[in-house]
C-alpha cells in the first residue's frame, strides 16, 4: 500500500513508495486485475475496471500478489487504485466535515478513571468524550500538520496540550463525543518582528 510514484506503461510496472517509505516495484501481467476505489467507497465490490494505462503518478495503490524475497518486486495480482482526483475529493470532504464538526482548544484537565479530558475553547469549558472507537493522533513537535501525525492514545494527552477534535457536541455544546483527537505540545516564542522578508519566506 503506497503512492505512485512512476509509471512504465509499456512494461506494465509501477514504481511505488510505500506508506513506511519503502521503494517497491509492482509489475502486472494479463492476469492482472486492476480496479479503481471511487471516493467514499469502501466496499471492494464496487469497484470499478479500468485499464492499466490510466493509472497516473500521484495515484495511491494497495495491491495483492505475491512479494518477492528481497521485498523489493511485487508481482501483481489485483491492485486497488485511488485516484489524485478521487484523493481531492476525499480530501475535500474531510475538511468540510472538520469545519462543520470540528472543536479545537487547549486541555485544562485529564481524567484517566473517566477516560474524558477537558479543553478550554475562548472561555467556554467543554469535556471530550472518547470511545473505543476513537482514533488518537500526536503531533510531531516540530510539525501541526495532520499528515505529519503518528498514532497516539489518550494516555499522551497532557494538560497544555492544543487538541483539536472531531465529533458530534451536545444541545448544550459543553460535551463532544470524539470520533478523531489530534493532539501535541508546541513551544510558544514571543518576540517583537523587526522585517519581513517575502521573498526569501523568512521573518527577524
Amino acid at each position: 500500500q503506497g503512492s505512485i510514484t512512476s509509471v512504465n506503461v509499456q512494461a506494465k510496472q509501477l514504481a511505488v513508495k510505500t506508506d513506511k517509505g519503502d521503494a517497491v516495484t509492482v509489475t502486472t501481467t494479463d492476469r492482472t486485475t486492476v480496479v479503481r476505489m471511487p471516493a467514499g467507497v469502501t466496499d471492494a465490490k464496487q469497484a470499478v475496471k479500468i485499464e492499466f494505462s490510466t493509472i497516473t503518478p500521484d495515484d495511491k495503490l494497495i495491491a495483492l500478489g505475491k512479494l518477492s524475497a528481497d521485498k523489493k518486486t511485487l508481482e501483481g495480482a489485483r491492485l486497488y487504485i485511488l485516484t489524485k482526483s478521487d484523493i481531492a475529493q476525499i480530501h475535500k470532504a474531510e475538511d468540510d466535515d472538520w469545519v462543520k464538526r470540528g472543536t479545537s482548544g487547549v486541555v485544562t484537565a485529564v481524567d484517566a478513571a473517566a477516560k474524558t479530558f477537558t479543553i478550554k475553547v475562548g472561555g467556554k469549558e467543554i469535556t471530550i468524550q472518547p470511545s473505543d472507537k476513537t482514533e488518537y493522533h500526536r503531533y510531531s513537535p516540530d510539525s501541526f500538520k495532520s499528515a505529519d501525525a503518528k498514532p497516539s492514545s489518550l494516555a499522551e494527552v497532557k494538560v497544555d496540550d492544543q487538541v483539536k477534535v472531531l465529533g458530534n457536541k451536545n444541545a448544550e455544546g459543553d460535551k463532544v463525543a470524539a470520533e478523531s483527537i489530534f493532539s501535541g505540545t508546541f513551544r510558544h516564542i514571543q518576540a517583537q518582528i523587526d522585517s519581513i522578508d517575502v521573498p526569501a519566506n523568512e521573518i527577524k
